[in-house]
Formats: structure tokens, C-alpha cells, sequence
């Protein structure tokens, strides 16, 4: 079976090695929200500014934010 041919996903000549700002996806099963605790009926820009998270959501921010520790 042959398998369809990826696109590159990083940049050219980019050093990756360097501190800087990176664009994390997370996907999930069904494209459910475990992060944070969404009001219903409210626009989701309105709920960026006062986002409170879930117990799993404050355990994946901890590791995002842990991660200059570990590499």
C-alpha cells in the first residue's frame, strides 16, 4: 500500500537548537475539549481571557512549561 507523501514540517535553515516560540498541536479523541471547562453559549474569544483549567489542562500546561527543563 502505498502511503501518501507527507509535507515537511519544519523550516528551512531554521536552527531548532535556538530558544524561541513554538506552535504546539494537540490532538484528541472525537475533538473533545479536556483542557479547560468551556461555558456553553459563550463565544470562545470571550473565554480566552478568563480560561480556567481542568485538572488535565493544568497538568499539560505544568509539561509544556517544564520543557526547557528537560531539553
Amino acid at each position: 500500500m502505498n502511503k501518501p507523501k507527507r509535507k515537511h514540517n519544519r523550516l528551512k535553515n531554521y536552527d531548532y537548537s535556538q530558544a524561541g516560540y513554538y506552535f504546539i498541536t494537540i490532538c484528541t479523541k472525537d475533538k473533545k475539549n479536556p483542557f479547560w471547562k468551556q461555558s456553553v453559549g459563550e463565544p470562545i474569544g470571550r473565554q480566552l481571557s478568563n480560561l480556567q483549567l481542568s485538572k488535565i489542562g493544568i497538568l499539560v500546561d505544568k509539561s509544556i512549561n517544564n520543557i526547557t527543563n528537560n531539553f
